[in-house]
């Protein structure tokens, strides 16, 4: 949904009138029609009131809307039901507001995670304050589903991240590019001027190794860049993965079975054909490490045409696209993992093992070709990355 409102009481002023009117019209608050009623389903965001207890007496019908619930299943439920439905992360910070709320007139406001009834995971806001009436003390309340907001304001920062990190790697790309040149070079004239059988030489060749691999980072670096030119060309996307197929099975291993699903129609893209392989095979090879087991590793590949509400729901805006989708069954990630996945040099492997670049670099080729990434982790629940690049006509 994503209506990612911003009204607050502030600007509806007459919210707690309106409840009490619907109270006094049937009598217990718990059902009502006309104006008012008419006037709150029309709202973008869902409104509430309850007793103190957590009952609710009154909800408007877009609660069904936006979080999959029936009106009137939504009144009959105790109030334990919506508590056990809050992500386990988010329950603190979410029982600390009714805290406060009971102890201030003030307006309260919490984000935190619900999940509906199909088991999809929504963001909602919830804005609350406690009014009487009738010398009853109620709580009222609006819940905005900011689910897209969210995710918009993610995006946002991964994409002003990656712009940051660009013109870091242009300011100090030519001074760490000399000096690398220079330990090669003397390097390879220590090795070349020590024989075979002197035990320094393996040393000497050592640090000509390690200058290369450092060279491989300077690469990666460089490919996060906005700074950086390349060769930008009219690419398949179902012939690339086609193509890749075996790479791939030999780099995931016997005990991971590849799942290929693509469509007959040309998938074409204006990219770096080099570049896209290299996000291929970064993501195959993150999901092998999830894998230690073994599992499924699946790549699906369909052309879409997304108009404005598609595109809202995808994350994208409406378009031609390739949409790439790449998953694993793997252990998943904590949400503070997937929420940092594409920062450069996080990592949550241990020292030596990675430089925490794979995801980012896979982030910079993707948005740098026009396109956009996603990564779905639920804890135990595998790895969903899903692709979208601009689909381009064969001409």
């Amino acid at each position: 949904m994503g209506h990612g409102s911003q009204l607050g009481f502030g600007t509806i002023p007459a919210l707690p009138r309106i409840m009490s009117a619907q109270a006094a019209a049937n009598g217990d608050g718990e059902d009502g029609d006309g104006i008012f009623r008419e006037l709150l389903d029309d709202l973008p965001d869902i409104a509430w009131s309850a007793r103190l207890d957590g009952k609710l007496t009154f909800v408007s019908d877009n609660i069904y809307e936006i979080c999959g619930i029936e009106r009137a299943e939504a009144l009959a439920a105790p109030h334990w039901y919506w508590l056990a439905r809050i992500h386990p992360d988010d329950v603190a910070a979410v029982e600390g507001t009714l805290r406060r709320l009971a102890s201030t007139r003030d307006t309260v406001s919490v984000d935190f995670r619900w999940q509906r009834p199909d088991q999809a995971w929504i963001r909602l806001r919830l804005r609350a304050r406690t009014s009487r009436r009738g010398g009853v003390t109620h709580i009222d309340g609006l819940m905005a589903d900011v689910t897209e907001e969210r995710r918009r304001q993610e995006q946002l920062e991964q994409a002003h991240v990656a712009e940051a990190l660009g013109r870091m790697t242009d300011e100090v790309a030519h001074d760490y590019n000399n000096v690398l040149a220079s330990i090669l070079v003397f390097g390879q004239c220590l090795a070349k001027d020590l024989s075979e059988l002197d035990p320094r030489r393996s040393d000497a060749l050592e640090i000509v190794k390690q200058a290369e691999r450092a060279s491989a980072l300077t690469y990666k670096l460089l490919m996060m860049s906005r700074q950086q030119a390349h060769a930008e060309s009219r690419v398949d996307l179902r012939d690339l993965v086609l193509a890749l197929r075996a790479p791939l099975e030999h780099l995931l291993g016997d005990d991971v079975d590849v799942e290929l699903t693509v469509d007959s129609e040309p998938s074409t893209i204006a990219a770096e054909r080099s570049q896209i392989e290299h996000v291929l095979l970064s993501l195959a090879q993150n999901s092998r490490d999830a894998m230690p087991k073994g599992g499924t590793f699946g790549i699906q590949l369909m052309n879409v045409d997304l108009d404005q509400n598609q595109g809202a729901r995808e994350g994208v805006p409406a378009g031609r696209y390739v949409r790439l989708v790449l998953s694993d069954t793997g252990e998943g990630m904590d949400e503070e993992t997937r929420r940092n996945a594409f920062q450069p040099f996080f990592t949550t492997k241990p020292t030596g093992r990675g430089q925490g670049l794979g995801l980012s670099a896979c982030y910079g080729i993707v948005r740098r070709s026009g396109g956009f990434i996603r990564l779905d982790s639920p804890p135990g629940g595998g790895t969903t990355v899903t692709i979208h690049l601009p689909r381009r006509g064969d001409e």
